[in-house]
């Protein structure tokens, strides 16, 4: 008989506590429908909630090289992208690039992973730029450096 009515006792607190659990468990998918309507009703009325949150997401650690696509290039001819550079080679190596002719201005971004030149020139191709430049750069790097040559890019190793 005890053991019936223990039994018939565990029942009932089981019974009562999946009660409960199940009314948490409502509860917080309410909350959660609730802010799904808010989230939705935010973003109908201009994307204040994706502005809000943008503020607090961590930005992402880009690279200089990575950055030096042609579409964000807007007015240079030719990216020179070194790797291995130091910042006061890197300078002399703008300061030259800057000295050949046609060349009407210079970008420099300096990257311990790969830095790059961003040359906007008035005429001449980007094989005219790299003869012109190894002239006058035979201290910074040599034709072993090169790593590769197209139109509109040249890639240096030192």
């Amino acid at each position: 008989m005890k053991n019936l009515i223990v039994l018939i006792l565990l029942f009932v607190f089981a019974g009562a506590s999946t009660v409960k659990a199940q009314g948490i468990i409502d509860k917080a998918n309410n909350l959660l429908n609730k802010a799904d309507n808010a989230s939705s009703t935010a973003n109908r009325a201009g994307g204040t909630s994706d502005k809000v949150l943008g503020i607090f997401k961590k930005k992402k650690k880009v690279d200089a090289a990575a950055t030096a696509p042609a579409n964000a290039l807007t007015g240079y001819k030719t990216v020179i992208t070194i790797k291995g550079i130091t910042m006061e080679n890197l300078r002399k190596l703008n300061a030259n690039v800057k000295a050949c002719a046609g060349v009407d201005s210079t970008k420099m971004k300096f990257s311990g992973t790969g830095s790059i030149i961003l040359v906007a020139h008035a005429h001449g191709s980007t094989e005219d730029l790299l003869t012109a430049l190894e002239k006058t750069s035979k201290a910074i790097f040599t034709d072993k450096n090169i790593e590769g040559m197209e139109d509109g890019k040249i890639d240096i190793a030192r």
